[in-house]
């Protein structure tokens, strides 16, 4: 196993644009990190009769929003740091719905060279979300869309390679 593991290019990039797109989890993920108008007032019970047994829900909700807000801004300022034409690639073509022929002539290729630059484009948001993500603690929302080569979804060596690694 060398430094960077094989990456199977076309899951990957199908991976890239059904988060970006397709099965709308970045739409939604945008909305959960803005929903704050579900949030309602903290209740004081003062005298305990009530008891908190069941938690602070309140405090629960604003905790999530803030996670997911965090997640959805991992996402968007790793589209800020990918190469100038696949950033225009992933606003235009994912985030504005803008088509390829039209994305190809914002960017100055020919419509024949578009799908190389989108590929391209789909491989550095997957390494810049991976970072991102694993820098501010978002395992959780399993941002990296690597499809791994002898590996699970995760990216993790199966349990036996992990167990011969180390790892």
């Amino acid at each position: 196993m060398g430094l960077l593991p094989d990456i199977d290019e076309n899951a990957t990039v199908s991976q890239v644009r059904h988060f970006l797109r397709d099965d709308d989890k970045l739409p939604r993920l945008e909305r959960l990190s803005g929903a704050w108008c579900e949030l309602k007032s903290p209740t004081m019970d003062v005298t305990g009769v009530h008891g908190s047994g069941a938690g602070n829900a309140t405090e629960n909700r604003y905790v999530m929003h803030a996670y997911y807000y965090t997640a959805y801004q991992a996402v968007m300022q790793s589209i800020d740091y990918l190469s100038h034409d696949s950033q225009l690639i992933i606003r235009k073509k994912y985030l504005e719905s803008m088509p390829n022929w039209q994305v190809a002539q914002v960017i100055g290729v020919a419509s024949t060279q578009f799908g190389k630059r989108d590929r391209k484009a789909c491989f550095e948001f997957a390494d810049c979300l991976e970072g991102l993500a694993e820098s501010r603690g978002l395992e959780e929302f399993d941002l990296d869309l690597h499809v791994y080569k002898n590996r699970q979804k995760t990216g993790k060596l199966p349990a036996k390679e992990r167990q011969k690694t180390g790892n």
